[in-house]
């Protein structure tokens, strides 16, 4: 029996797509670009979940899923602020020039 070599075996292993961590999703590279354009504005998503953390000492994140969600929920929320500031920040004289 003879091996047909290594990089034979590591053309196989790349069309198998073998991973040690799963492929990011769609959704998590729109969080992550949610995320830069966040930190871009001056807003720090690690140290705001450190300051939830710190005011709701009782409350115990145990899996990683539950961690995901609540970063996903402050980047959302975070988002959804920048975005109303943005776009209110002027209505007043708008309506004042009517």
């Amino acid at each position: 029996v003879e091996m047909k070599g290594v990089e034979f075996l590591r053309k196989i292993y790349a069309v198998a797509d073998l991973r040690i961590t799963p492929r990011p999703t769609p959704d998590d590279q729109f969080f992550a670009l949610l995320e830069d354009f966040i930190r871009s504005k001056g807003f720090d998503v690690d140290k705001e979940l450190l300051k939830k953390a710190i005011v709701k000492p009782h409350r115990t994140i145990v899996t990683s899923e539950e961690i995901e969600k609540e970063r996903r929920k402050l980047i959302r929320d975070t988002f959804i602020k920048l975005l109303k500031s943005e776009f209110f920040e002027g209505e007043d004289e708008y309506i004042g020039s009517k």
